[in-house]
Parts: structure tokens; C-alpha cells; sequence
């Protein structure tokens, strides 16, 4: 079995669980900050793949992570990807997930990198000027020089400096 389809399996798992029983809302807080968590620390990241770490250990060190922040339902499915030995696709699993809430509740992800950090007017615009349900993720890239990169739908436009000084280079090439 892939890795994708292990890791819808148990998101979907998990979705429909949190569905029916009118818990999405909390269970999509909870898998947020595991994803954040794990995106934010290299050490719990490799932690979950290290095949030298035991389950028990994990599971310890797990609740004494998320012991308290998370509600019964994510702790206890954190537990059986532990037990069912899946813990190395937690991150992949959340990222799921989240993917499976975005798409019922109609939002779509958007990533704006600039060279700057932009303003709450610059937010403002660029939420008016997509249509839909956004959630906009911003962060800064020094090496786009200027300009930006958006990220949406499977589409990136990138309307940065540094790319368009690649193009020229090639150009004259």
C-alpha cells in the first residue's frame, strides 16, 4: 500500500469519526496544531520515524506533548496510528485531513511569499480579489528580491524579481 493511500485512509478514518460526532470543528484545531507541532520541530518529526524509538516511548512522549491540548478523540487516534505502527505518516496523515475539512468547508489554501512583509491592506486585496473561501498563509522570502509568489488551486503565479531576472538571463543566453 502507498503512502497516500495509508494516509487518506486513516485521515478519512478520522474525519468521519469527528463527523459523526460533531466534533470537526475541534478535531480540525487539534490536527492543526499536531501539523504545526510536527512541522516546527525536526526532533518530534524525527522522533515519530525513528525505528529505534519503541512505541511506548512514543506514546510517553506523545501525551507528554499533546496530553491536555488535544481532545480524547485526536489523543486516542494519535495512540492507534502508534500502536498500528503508522506513527511515521502522523504529519502526512494530519496534512490530509486538513486537505479533507478545506475541501467540505469550501476553502481553499492560498500562500503568498513576498520579499517584505506585507501590509493588511495588501491581505485584504488579495483576499477580495479570489474569489471563494480563502485561508492565506504569508511568508517572507528574501531571496525573491521583489514581488511576490501565489500559490492557489494547483496554480502558482510568480510575479517576483528574481524571476524575472532568471528570464532575461535566458533570454540572452
Amino acid at each position: 500500500m502507498s503512502v497516500e493511500q495509508i494516509t487518506i485512509r486513516y485521515a478519512k478514518a478520522l474525519f468521519d469519526l469527528a463527523e459523526s460526532k460533531n466534533a470537526l470543528d475541534a478535531v480540525m484545531k487539534d490536527v492543526q496544531m499536531i501539523h504545526q507541532s510536527i512541522k516546527g520541530s525536526n526532533e518530534l518529526h524525527t522522533a515519530y520515524q525513528s525505528p529505534v524509538i519503541k512505541a511506548d516511548k512514543k506514546t510517553a512522549f506523545t501525551k507528554a506533548i499533546f496530553g491536555g491540548k488535544i481532545s480524547e478523540m485526536s489523543s486516542n487516534f494519535l495512540q492507534l496510528l502508534i500502536t498500528k505502527r503508522r506513527e511515521q505518516y502522523i504529519f502526512e496523515v494530519m496534512e490530509s485531513f486538513i486537505g479533507l475539512y478545506n475541501t467540505k468547508n469550501n476553502i481553499m489554501p492560498v500562500k503568498l511569499r513576498t520579499a517584505v512583509a506585507v501590509t493588511d491592506d495588501v491581505i485584504k486585496a488579495i483576499q477580495s480579489s479570489i474569489k471563494g473561501n480563502i485561508q492565506l498563509e504569508t511568508s517572507v522570502d528574501p531571496s525573491l528580491i521583489g514581488g511576490y509568489v501565489l500559490e492557489y488551486d494547483n496554480k502558482m503565479l510568480d510575479a517576483s524579481v528574481s524571476r524575472s531576472l532568471e528570464k532575461m538571463r535566458q533570454k540572452f543566453n
